[in-house]
């Protein structure tokens, strides 16, 4: 499961400038078990301090929350609490009970309940304040997975638990799986994340435990969406995604771009020879993906019943 590195004994309480400070200087390297090892004892000690963030939302209020303006990209749930460029960030994130009324309108979803998951990026974090979200963990081998939906995955279970008060754990990118549910009360964890420009490239995804498969593929980038927009406006945005299947590095870009050409089609029929040259693909990803969908298609136009 993600590493427990919880500290034991008394953390001596420091600063949120402190805190920020000292983590920029250490700098914040999670593939270092020494850097990941100090990084979490200077959690611990933030997490001492129980004031800060109290004192760090109300400052935000009085601003009229401009930091969250411009640092924010996760919406509600998330309270931006600082940035370094290229380094890292600092993030409070919100996990509402069961009966608190912003779960009941946004539903479980936005709050990655029961959405067993992955992450695509290393960061630490700690159960700064309520009883925590329960948690079901596992572990997966990612060099085994291509990453197309269906694909057989073993998820080795490892503990149900909380992330308690004062828990630290570390998220190891592509190799812990959890499945979240609410916490008995409204709870805030305090995480580190690194920045990484490459993470963007490399794929999350989400589990269906009962089939013991993977069930979708998280990540959507903007080139993604931007190549679905061109091919669907222009024969040149076409020419572009018919070389995108073929030479784009990504394996993800390279099956949107097959997706792309796939709605340029006038029929069901020109959409199946298609696939067809798709499920020839180099990529064990495109191959999974095209044969999935050839199959709901066919099942489509022979039946009239299924999800195209």
């Amino acid at each position: 499961m993600a590493l427990d590195l919880t500290q034991s004994g008394g953390a001596e309480p420091i600063g949120f400038d402190e805190f920020c400070a000292r983590l920029t200087e250490q700098g914040v390297n999670l593939a270092n078990e020494a850097c990941t090892s100090a990084l979490a004892k200077l959690l611990a000690q933030l997490n001492a301090n129980r004031t800060f963030l109290a004192d760090f939302a109300l400052a935000e209020l009085k601003a009229g929350c401009s930091s969250q303006v411009s640092m924010n990209a996760y919406g509600a749930q998330v309270l931006m609490l600082g940035r370094v460029a290229n380094s890292h960030f600092i993030r409070a994130n919100f996990w509402p009970a069961n009966d608190d009324p912003v779960l009941k309108a946004s539903g479980a979803r936005h709050y990655a309940y029961h959405l067993p998951h992955d992450h695509n990026f290393d960061f630490l974090t700690i159960g700064y304040w309520g009883p925590g979200y329960r948690s079901r963990w596992y572990e997966y081998d990612n060099a085994m997975v291509a990453g197309y939906c269906g694909e057989k995955v073993n998820l080795a279970p490892v503990e149900d638990g909380h992330l308690s008060p004062g828990r630290i754990l570390h998220y190891r990118a592509h190799r812990d799986v959890h499945d979240q549910h609410p916490p008995a009360a409204l709870s805030i964890s305090v995480n580190i994340v690194p920045e990484n420009a490459h993470a963007v490239w490399r794929d999350q995804y989400h589990f269906d435990l009962d089939r013991g498969c993977l069930s979708e593929i998280a990540t959507i980038g903007q080139t993604e969406v931007a190549l679905r927009i061109v091919a669907a406006l222009s024969d040149n945005g076409l020419d572009l995604a018919h070389e995108f299947s073929r030479l784009h590095p990504s394996e993800r870009v390279r099956w949107h771009a097959w997706k792309a050409l796939l709605s340029a089609q006038k029929d069901d029929i020109a959409r199946l020879i298609l696939l067809e040259s798709a499920t020839s693909d180099a990529s064990l990803l495109v191959r999974g993906e095209a044969r999935l969908l050839q199959s709901e298609l066919t099942n489509w136009v022979e039946t009239g019943v299924g999800n195209i």
